[in-house]
C-alpha cells in the first residue's frame, strides 16, 4: 500500500489523499448500515478534477488493491483497501434549449433539486425521494421516483439519455458513443459494473412549482378500512399516469400505539388530491382515525424534506434490504403486508425504526424490458422492505440476529404472492439470497461480454450487484 500511496501523491492533491487517522476519514466511509461499516479501508481517495478521476481509475485497476466507488454510501461502498469518493463532482449543467441537465454523479438529490428549483423551477428530474441518496448509485440501479408513475423509472432511455465514464484504462467517454451504445444500455440498471460514471444527461419534464403532499398517520385500528378503500381507489386507476399517487408507509414510530403513514404526492394540486373526482385521493380523508396530517402545497424540496427524519438514522443501525415487485396491489396485498410487519416487528430486536414497509405504488416502464439491462415490467409496485436491529454486543449474538433479520426478509415475498419470482425485484436493494443472473434474466448473457470488455479482471462493483466477466 506504501508504494501505491507515493504512486498516486504524483496525481493527487495532499488534500484529497486520506488515511485512517485523517479527522475526515469516518465521513467517508460511514455507510448507511452498521455492517457495512464494520470494514473500513485503509485509504480514501478524492479526486477533485477530470484528470485526476482518470488517473485514479487507471493506478486503481492496476493496481493489486480491492476498491468500491462512493456516492452516497446508502447501498454500501465498503472496502478493505481502497473507497473512491466522487463527492467533488457535484456539477450542475442546464440546458435550456434541449430541456436536459447534466448531473454530476457525486451529489445528492437533496442538493439536485435545490438547483432545479433556482435554474429550471418549472422542470424536474425523475430522481430518488429520499434526499440522503447519492446521484451515482441510484440512476445505474433503476431509479425509483415520486415522477415514476407518470414519467417511469430513472434507467429508462426517456430519461437516463447518456453518461460520461470513466472506463479501466482511465480514458473518459460518452456511454453512448461506446460499442454502438451497448456500454449506456448496461448502465441502464446494470449499475456500476462497468467503470465510474462522473454524470449523467438527464431528460428534465414539465413539472408544477407545487405538488400538493405530505404524510398522514393513521391508528393502527384503521388500516382494513384504509385496506379496503385504496383497493377500489387503485382499481379505478390502473394507470397513474397524470402523476396523482400515495406510498403506504408501515414503520416503528411508536411501538406503544401502532400505527400507520399515508405519504400523498399530487401535481394536479389540493382541489384534486382533496377532492370527489375519481382520480383523487380525498377518500384518504374520509377514513377515521387520523393521529396527524401535515399535507400541503409544498415545493419538491419541500416534499422530500419529509424524509430527513429517515436521513436521521444514517449509520446507526444495521439494516437488511429486499424491495420485491409486483404487477398487481389489491387490498389482499395490503393485508399480508400489514402481517408481515406485525409478525417482523414481535422481536424488541427489530422494533426499531428502520424496520419497516413501503408500498410505493406504481411505476411505469417508458420503454420495453429490453431497452435497459434491468428487465422490469411494464408497470410495477414496489414493496420495500428493511429490517433493522441496532449494533450488538459480540459477534455470536450478531450472527443469530442477522440471521433472523434475514429469515424474516425473505419471508416477505408471500406480500406480493407465491407466484411472483424472488428475482423480480428492485435491483437497488438486492437481497443476499438473491444472484444477479436471476435478476438481470435474458440480459444476463449480453451485459456478461460487456463486462468483459469494460472490467476485464473483474474489479467494478464487488459490492454491488456484481457481474462476473467471462
Amino acid at each position: 500500500m506504501d508504494l501505491f500511496i507515493s504512486e498516486i501523491k504524483q496525481h493527487l492533491q495532499p488534500s484529497s489523499i486520506l488515511l485512517p487517522n485523517t479527522p475526515s476519514f469516518a465521513s467517508y466511509t460511514t455507510q448507511w448500515s452498521l455492517h457495512h461499516s464494520a470494514v473500513q479501508p485503509k485509504l480514501v481517495l478524492v479526486p477533485k478534477e477530470d484528470i485526476e478521476l482518470a488517473a485514479t481509475v487507471k493506478l486503481l485497476y492496476n493496481s493489486p488493491f480491492s476498491f468500491s466507488v462512493r456516492s452516497g454510501g446508502i447501498a454500501g461502498s465498503q472496502n478493505e483497501d481502497v473507497v473512491l469518493s466522487m463527492e467533488a463532482f457535484d456539477g450542475f449543467k442546464w440546458n435550456e434549449k434541449e430541456k436536459t441537465v447534466l448531473l454530476g454523479a457525486g451529489q445528492n438529490w437533496r442538493t439536485v433539486y435545490q438547483k432545479m428549483e433556482k435554474f429550471a423551477p418549472d422542470y424536474m428530474v425523475v430522481g430518488a425521494r429520499t434526499p440522503i441518496v447519492g446521484v451515482g448509485g441510484s440512476i445505474i440501479a433503476g431509479g425509483s421516483s415520486w415522477l415514476s408513475p407518470q414519467y417511469g423509472w430513472g434507467s429508462d432511455p426517456a430519461n437516463f439519455l447518456d453518461a460520461r465514464v470513466v472506463i479501466h484504462d482511465g480514458r473518459e467517454v460518452w456511454a453512448s458513443e461506446e460499442d454502438g451504445g451497448r456500454l449506456l444500455w448496461a448502465l441502464r440498471g446494470g449499475q456500476g459494473n462497468f467503470g465510474v460514471v462522473k454524470s449523467f444527461l438527464l431528460r428534465a419534464h414539465p413539472y408544477p412549482r407545487e405538488i400538493y403532499g405530505g404524510s398522514i398517520f393513521f391508528d393502527a385500528s384503521a388500516f382494513p378500512a384504509f385496506a379496503k378503500q385504496a383497493d377500489k381507489w387503485l382499481k379505478h386507476n390502473s394507470s397513474l399516469s397524470r402523476g396523482t399517487t400515495f406510498h403506504l408507509l408501515m414503520a416503528c414510530v411508536d411501538p406503544s400505539r401502532p400505527s400507520f403513514g399515508v405519504q400523498i404526492f399530487d401535481p394536479l394540486g389540493k382541489e384534486h388530491a382533496k377532492g370527489s373526482e375519481p382520480t383523487g385521493l380525498g377518500w384518504i380523508w374520509e377514513v377515521d382515525g387520523i393521529l396527524s396530517d401535515d399535507t400541503g402545497l409544498k415545493t419538491f424540496c419541500q416534499i422530500v424534506a419529509g424524509y430527513e427524519n429517515m436521513c436521521q438514522l444514517y449509520g446507526t443501525m444495521n439494516t437488511i434490504l429486499y424491495a420485491p415487485l409486483t404487477t398487481t396491489v389489491d387490498e389482499e396485498t395490503f393485508l399480508r403486508g400489514w402481517k408481515w410487519f406485525a409478525d417482523a416487528t414481535k422481536p424488541s430486536v427489530f422494533q426499531v425504526p428502520c424496520t419497516l414497509l413501503v408500498f410505493e405504488i406504481d411505476h411505469a416502464a417508458t420503454g420495453s424490458s429490453d431497452s435497459t439491462a434491468w428487465p422490469r415490467s411494464e408497470r410495477n409496485t414496489v414493496v420495500q422492505l428493511a429490517v433493522g436491529f441496532r449494533a450488538q454486543d459480540d459477534a455470536g449474538t450478531f450472527n443469530k440476529v442477522e440471521k433472523e433479520a434475514n429469515r424474516i426478509i425473505q419471508n416477505g415475498r408471500q406480500i406480493v404472492g407465491v407466484n411472483t419470482a424472488e428475482s423480480d425485484c428492485f435491483p437497488n436493494a438486492p437481497a443476499d439470497f438473491l444472484q444477479p443472473k436471476s435478476i438481470f434474466q435474458g440480459n444476463y448473457a449480453k451485459l456478461q461480454q460487456l463486462k468483459t470488455k469494460y472490467d476485464p479482471q473483474g474489479k467494478f462493483n464487488k459490492n454491488g450487484l456484481y457481474i462476473q466477466p467471462l
